[in-house]
């Protein structure tokens, strides 16, 4: 209801009268906007983008956990070859020879020494240089993977017969 200046009921002048307030008449477009919403057709394609960043994204996470796993492995194949080459010369002796393996965690190592340098040397003296490999492998997925270390040991003289 809105206040007007003119005249009231009986006419006097300056006395205000009050008018109901009416709507003005809606537009074409002020419906439509009254009946706003998402059509069939941007619903269907907001799930279509839904789901292929949902696809992409769990590809993505799958990726990660197999490499993270692969990693993994590996520092357990890589740990495994330190400690056998830090046993050489401690528990076990430096001999020439091959020494095999394997873990419950499905890796499999071998062990192997042999001498270092010319024949000739290792015949002079009573101690003798000789080189340590110690290879880890495992099987991931549909490939066989490695890890080698190697390193030089002295060890007393074993004579050759």
């Amino acid at each position: 209801m809105r206040r007007t200046r003119g005249t009231n009921r009986s006419g006097a002048p300056g006395a205000g009268c009050i008018e109901p307030r009416r709507k003005p008449a809606a537009s074409a477009s002020q419906r439509r906007n009254s009946e706003a919403g998402f059509t069939l057709v941007e619903v269907i394609a907001a799930l279509a983008m839904l789901s292929i960043g949902l696809g992409v994204l769990l590809s993505v996470i799958s990726t990660s956990l197999q490499r993270t796993t692969a990693a993994a492995q590996a520092l357990v194949a890589s740990s495994l070859a330190q400690s056998l080459l830090a046993d050489v010369g401690v528990n076990a002796a430096v001999m020439p020879g091959e020494r095999e393996g394997s873990e419950a965690t499905g890796l499999h190592w071998r062990l192997t020494i042999v001498p270092y340098g010319d024949d000739g040397q290792h015949d002079q003296s009573l101690i003798g240089l000789y080189r340590v490999v110690t290879e880890v492998d495992w099987q991931q997925g549909p490939e066989r993977r490695s890890y080698t270390l190697e390193t030089l040991r002295l060890g007393a003289h074993q004579e050759q017969k």
